[in-house]
């Protein structure tokens, strides 16, 4: 028998401008897919429950062994079970029992915990627009947090706990759980969207922002520049590729992976779009308030779910091989606007890494143009 168990965390977040949170939620999902071969065991899957704390009595063979994170007892609110889960067991012993269909990806459980309040985040966003004289610039800064580093979470592991056997990496080692797959979506009024757009051929494309150093321009936004085009949004991003998408009505910040291998924590990540608006198009009586952020990671420090025993007769593999932990992480955050000059901020001059990614002159300029997928 073959299986995986998906520990999915979901949280969700309302941060004002000050980058404090003003409400939030989180939800736990426990997904299940099984291949059997030709018989049908009875599964038991043992978690963190503060029920079970002292109570667990578990084979050598089906205990997993967590070092790298400390040890949590949850109190899960909400509890829906799926009908394959033997309710009588679960209500006695908390221990979910079941047995799993051959072949399907279902979800057997879910509920929800209570994060802290002085949490801090993975991935700290600030946004800024200012609209003064028909000139527009947007900033986001992108900040990613150290708190979630195994390293210096096994360490605080074994100094609560005194265990002197645990498995405490290297000093030097920087083990950080990285940001995977982040997006971060801007609104743009609907009269400034032809800015954002490229006539080709036979359709419209997308802008793209370019990867370059701070107050650097090149390749075609210098030559639309000397020539004082106002209808021109220059785009540039430290990481990534930023690009307008009709889908969201909004300039979408795509970052694969955050932070990268050879980068540390706590390093500003800047997105800058500057655009003047010609004096015929209408000016927004309102702006939209909130911008959105999205991201993934490959373990669930928040609501501190663990999984820790699975039980399958006859299994040869380890139970570790079987978990998938997860979080999807959702913000809404304020967008801090200024139309007057004495509102305006001066932010101070980023450096931006080019080692990455060095792009010559005709990259540039095609990634200024459109993206042929688009």
């Amino acid at each position: 028998m073959d299986r995986v168990l998906e520990n999915v965390f979901e949280y969700y977040a309302h941060i004002d401008k000050y980058r404090h949170i003003c409400k939030h939620k989180s939800r736990t999902r426990l997904f299940i897919l099984a291949f059997l071969n030709g018989y049908t065991p009875t599964v038991e899957i043992g978690m963190n429950d503060w029920f079970r704390h002292g109570k667990e009595v578990n084979k050598r063979n089906e205990i997993i062994i967590n070092k790298t994170l400390q040890e949590y007892w949850i109190k899960p609110e909400q509890v829906e079970l799926a009908s394959i889960i033997d309710a009588n067991e679960y209500e006695n012993t908390h221990l979910l029992k079941l047995v799993p269909p051959d072949s399907q990806k279902i979800e057997i459980m879910r509920f929800r915990t209570r994060p802290k309040q002085n949490i801090e985040l993975p991935l700290q966003v600030y946004c800024f627009m200012s609209v003064i004289e028909r000139q527009v610039n947007v900033r986001i800064e992108v900040i990613v947090s150290n708190a979630f580093n195994i390293s210096l979470l096994s360490k605080a592991s074994a100094m609560a706990t005194n265990d002197k056997t645990a498995n405490i990496r290297d000093d030097n080692s920087d083990d950080q759980c990285p940001c995977e797959n982040i997006q971060i979506r801007f609104p743009v009024p609907d009269p400034w969207v032809y800015m954002f757009r490229v006539e080709k051929r036979f359709r419209y494309g997308a802008i793209h922002s370019v990867r370059r150093k701070a107050g650097k321009i090149k390749g075609l936004d210098r030559f639309m520049l000397h020539r004082g085009d106002p209808l021109v949004a220059l785009m540039a991003a430290s990481v990534g590729v930023a690009k307008y998408e009709q889908a969201f009505r909004s300039i979408v910040w795509r970052i694969d992976q955050l932070p990268k291998r050879d980068q540390g924590a706590y390093k500003t990540h800047v997105f800058e779009c500057k655009l003047s608006v010609p004096s015929y198009d209408p000016m927004p009586e309102k702006f939209e308030p909130t911008a959105d952020v999205e991201y993934s990671m490959s373990q669930a420090f928040i609501s501190h779910c663990q999984i820790r025993s699975v039980a399958v007769p006859e299994a040869e593999d380890t139970p570790e091989k079987w978990i998938r932990p997860k979080s999807h992480f959702s913000y809404t955050i304020d967008i801090e606007y200024a139309f007057k000059e004495e509102e305006k901020k001066e932010f101070a001059p980023v450096e931006i890494d080019m080692k990455e990614q060095s792009m010559s002159q005709s990259e540039t300029e095609n990634n200024s143009h459109s993206d042929e997928s688009d």
